[in-house]
């Protein structure tokens, strides 16, 4: 009788734990949403090809003074802003958020 208790509570405990598993699953939407998505990344991939495209255009009508005075400035830009940045291990071990069924 001992061992009928166990193997149903373990059975039990099975079908529940399946069961929260997915329904973590279920919620990748329907068709039509994930169609949606990705029609939405595409349309934020091609704004961004368009808008690096215009940014080497500005850059390539520029005269070569500016050209080296902006290349100067960009690579400054780029120094002030990592010694800004936080210390690699404090990135890797620092501070996580637990992510839930849709990984936000």
């Amino acid at each position: 009788m001992n061992k009928m208790k166990t193997k149903t509570t373990f059975l039990i405990l099975f079908l529940f734990s399946a069961v929260l598993l997915s329904s973590c699953r279920s919620s990748r939407g329907t068709r039509q949403q994930r169609q949606a998505y990705q029609m939405e990344d595409q349309m934020k991939e091609d704004s961004e090809k368009a808008s690096a495209e215009y940014r080497q255009h500005q850059y390539d009508i520029q005269a070569e003074k500016t050209q080296e005075m902006m290349k100067k400035s960009k690579k400054r830009n780029k120094q002030l802003k990592d010694r800004n940045r936080e210390p690699f291990f404090k990135r890797i071990f620092g501070k996580k958020r637990s992510k839930g069924c849709n990984g936000n």
